[in-house]
């Protein structure tokens, strides 16, 4: 797996990462949470989606708004870029819509 590295040519800072060669895809039902697992070594990924569907992720079970959520435990919305926290086994990530999302992932 490559890693998430932010340099470019001649160690200029680049805020793009190199095109990964890991990629899941995923195949989400309506209002069906799905967990994606981190592979072995990622600690980066990248999430994308389908330009007008909206999706969520959560590191517990995510949800699709209903109401107010003004606790802390919303989903976020549309979250494409995702650091691993330590310890962190997986996210939750689920759409309204059927709808199919790629991520890539990088790590060491």
């Amino acid at each position: 797996m490559k890693g998430y590295e932010t340099l470019g040519p001649g160690n200029a800072s680049s805020f793009t990462p190199p095109i990964s060669n890991y990629v899941n895809s995923y195949l989400l039902a309506a209002a069906t949470a799905e967990t994606v697992t981190w592979p072995t070594g990622a600690t980066h990924c990248n999430i994308v989606g389908v330009s007008g569907v909206d999706y969520y992720v959560s590191t517990g079970t995510a949800t699709v708004p209903a109401a107010d959520a003004t606790d802390g435990t919303a989903s976020a919305r549309n979250s494409a870029q995702r650091q691993r926290s330590e310890g962190e086994d997986g996210f939750s990530i689920i759409s309204a819509e059927e709808t199919v999302i790629t991520i890539e992932f990088w790590g060491n």
